[in-house]
């Protein structure tokens, strides 16, 4: 009886343990279900066609890790599309570049789906960046490998800005894979950073999940508390762990009283929010500043603003005129530096660099940077590969003081701007200038269709400067449009000039004196309102060529101007087009003994009272004119005969209505 009690208790046990498991598979199937479903919500991934040499676009779209392009055929990437695609949060985004055969890197990233390389060129593409953008970037990761002309894929994975392919080898790609990875809170793989060409590549590891705010270290942002020791805290604490510092939006400012120092992967998101310093009693401060003594690398500034205010006092070479003694930022020894989306108000300097010791600041990438009100917008030396797009700089009025909206120093090499505006400088609103202060002057300084307006110079090149290239500038509101001196190989083109405000020395549209092997063409100069001459011949002036000129409303003003002491050599204007509306002296007039221009296959229009000569020249110089129209003027020298040979005025088919 007792034997067959304890064998049913058994089974009623046995029973209840399999419900039991059964229960907890069942459970655990669901969690897990869940758990799988949330991943799947929560996944990003990528999206990526290549135009392929003979196949074009036919491939289509891959996506996570596939490859795009070929394997085996030595076909050559020739450009890529690439988006994000899945669960994606708001403000991830994802931008790259490509490096071009015969082009060099691309100078502007492009994101989110845009086209990137070239079509219709058969040019191959060498190598490519891609790194993620937004307040989540730190939240992810993008790795990509290319399969290399004669390499293959041995090269492996890179990731966040870094390069994949080459340079300097000639190597196209031929394919590429892609994917993102969602960062683990114990990630080291490399950083999100910027690079410029030439590339500079991050040596440090990359910022783990999550962030740190400055209100977790006691920042109030109230406008009234000191938060100058919360936010180093903050800044500290964040380099250290590789993370982003958060600035939360407040409608009141972080009032700061000293500088906060920069360090070592800082990565400061500040969208919507303020640091306020306000004017020092005595010396220059920094609201933010890298210490010479460390150079520091990966460092990433993005949507902050930066106010002080103006006052009456100023400091040194600024007292009495209307500027603050704050600067914004101030660098001195950094690498993979980014400022995006950033603003400054009422500035001593906004954005000042200088090098640490011996070496150079590398790799500055500056976007849709605004500072007003200030004294000098940005003033940079020690600085090698500095791109600065879609920005807007203006300058304070600076009463006596020759300010400049952009300053670029000397020991400075390798800066391409596209699309900037330079505003409101009492000096040059772009002024490129060595000093001797530096062991080299700025080299190989690049402009794209920028502006300038209301400045007293619109561009000033000097002392040193070599390799400066200009390509689409609008002047409106200068003095003087270019003073150009002691400056060699520059290359000036698609320039527009109008709207003239003559200042009381700087005056026409372009001064030229010790310059050397210089371009300048295509310019348009609306001449209404300006005085001095169009174009002064100032000291030296050899190996320059001017051309597709065509300028307008040219009243009672010179077209050339070379005064006595100067001596031109190998000047050429030619294929030009100038139309006067008033003259009441000479147009043309080279005055140096020894000078030497060539003037030919222009058109010159006088459509005011008939005048008795265009051009002339003294005794000592030889000025071939050939294959040029002329209306409106009685004679084309100053001399009765049109072939005057003792100054060596060659006419040859010179046309005379």
């Amino acid at each position: 009886m007792n034997l067959k009690r304890e064998s049913k208790t058994t089974k009623i046990i046995a029973s209840l343990v399999m419900l039991l498991l059964l229960f907890g598979t069942f459970f655990s199937a669901n969690v897990f279900a869940v758990e799988l479903e949330n991943a799947a919500t929560d996944t990003i991934g990528v999206a990526y066609r290549t135009h392929i040499q003979n196949e074009g676009w036919a491939q289509g779209w891959m996506s996570n890790g596939q490859l795009s392009g070929s394997e085996g055929k030595s076909y050559r990437l020739e450009g890529i599309e690439i988006k994000l695609t899945g669960a994606v949060p708001a403000g991830l985004g994802i931008e790259y570049r490509t490096h071009v055969q015969n082009k060099g890197w691309e100078q502007k990233w492009v994101s989110n789906g845009g086209f990137s390389g070239s079509e219709g060129e058969s040019l191959r593409l060498e190598g490519i960046q891609i790194r993620l953008t937004g307040e989540h970037a730190a939240e992810y990761s993008v790795k990509y490998r290319t399969h290399i002309q004669n390499e293959g894929w041995i090269q492996g994975w890179v990731s966040d800005g870094a390069m994949s392919g080459s340079e300097g080898k000639s190597l196209r790609l031929e394919a590429i894979e892609i994917k993102i990875e969602k960062q683990s809170a114990r990630a080291t793989s490399e950083p999100a950073s910027v690079v410029t060409a030439p590339v500079v590549t991050p040596q440090t590891t990359a910022p783990v999940n999550g962030a740190i705010s400055v209100k977790d270290f006691g920042a109030k942002g109230d406008g009234v508390t000191n938060d100058t020791a919360a936010i180093q805290n903050a800044i500290n604490e964040a380099s250290s762990k590789k993370v982003t510092l958060t600035i939360p939006a407040s409608a009141s400012s972080y009032v700061v009283t000293g500088r906060l120092e920069i360090k070592e992967n800082t990565r400061i998101s500040g969208y919507g929010a303020t640091l306020y310093m306000a004017p020092q009693p005595s010396a220059v401060a920094n609201i933010l500043w890298s210490n010479p003594a460390s150079y520091i690398s990966n460092v990433t500034i993005e949507g902050l603003s930066l106010k002080s205010q103006n006052t009456i006092t100023g400091t040194d070479y600024y007292a009495n005129s209307m500027i603050s003694n704050v600067q914004g930022m101030y660098f001195q020894g950094v690498s993979n530096l980014t400022i995006k989306d950033v603003s400054m108000d009422s500035m001593y300097v906004g954005l000042k660099m200088g090098q640490s010791g011996s070496s150079r600041n590398q790799g500055i990438s500056v976007s849709n940077l605004r500072i007003d009100n200030s004294g000098m917008p940005i003033q940079i030396s020690g600085t090698n590969d500095f791109t600065m797009v879609d920005s807007i700089l203006n300058s304070s009025d600076g009463g006596t003081k020759w300010l400049h909206s952009a300053y670029i120093r000397g020991d400075n090499s390798n800066f391409y701007f596209r699309n900037v505006e330079f505003n409101n400088a009492s000096g040059g609103g772009i002024a490129v200038a060595g000093n001797e202060k530096y062991l080299t002057a700025p080299d190989h300084i690049v402009f794209e269709n920028c502006r300038v307006k209301n400045s007293v110079v619109g561009m000033h090149i000097n002392t040193g400067a070599n390799n400066v290239t200009v390509k689409g500038l609008t002047i409106t509101g200068s003095g003087l449009g270019f003073k150009i001196a002691d400056a060699n190989n520059l290359s000036i083109s698609d320039v527009n000039i109008s709207g003239a405000k003559p200042s009381t020395t700087d005056i026409g549209a372009f001064s030229i004196g010790n310059s050397y092997q210089s371009n300048i063409a295509n310019v348009t100069v609306d001449s209404t309102g300006m005085t001095g001459a169009l174009l002064w011949f100032i000291g030296e002036v050899k190996d320059t060529n001017i051309s597709g000129m065509n300028v307008a409303n040219v009243n009672k003003i010179p077209l050339i101007s070379a005064n006595s002491v100067s001596k031109t050599t190998n000047v050429v204007v030619e294929n030009s087009s100038f139309q006067y509306i008033s003259i009441d002296k000479y147009g043309i007039g080279f005055r140096g003994v020894g000078s030497q221009a060539v003037l030919r296959n222009n058109t010159f229009t006088n459509s005011g009272a008939s005048y008795a000569y265009l051009i002339y020249n003294p005794e000592g110089t030889q000025i071939q004119v050939s294959n040029n129209s002329y209306r409106g003027f009685q004679r084309l020298n100053s001399s009765s005969d049109f072939s005057v040979a003792t100054n060596n005025f060659n006419l040859l088919t010179a046309k005379v209505d």
